[in-house]
């Protein structure tokens, strides 16, 4: 079974999300809507992160399958608890049509 991931930021990467997820498939340049990629996350070694903010209009990003068992490591790489907590309940668009990731 995979999952949708919408990656925004240096995930949309195909190479860097595979070494932190190899199950990573690429399906294409998804959106959003809602959101706006926003880089107000502060990261360990002090640099901007992007993060999603709630906004008019829709955030680009890129659609991936995912298996679930790769969520604990991409939460890890991510810093999840310190700034950085995993989105799954809204939706995307690709293609025309609405998909939850």
């Amino acid at each position: 079974m995979s999952i949708f991931y919408f990656a925004y930021g240096s995930n949309m990467l195909p190479a860097r999300l595979a070494a932190r997820c190899p199950s990573a498939k690429l399906i294409g340049r998804a959106h959003a809507p809602g959101y706006r990629v926003r880089f107000a996350k502060r990261g360990m070694d002090g640099s901007a992160k992007a993060t999603l903010v709630t906004s008019e209009g829709a955030a680009s990003g890129v659609l991936f399958t995912l298996d679930p068992k790769d969520l604990a490591a991409l939460d890890r790489a991510e810093g999840a608890g310190r700034g950085y907590d995993r989105l799954d309940d809204f939706s995307i668009r690709h293609d025309g049509q609405s998909l939850m990731p």
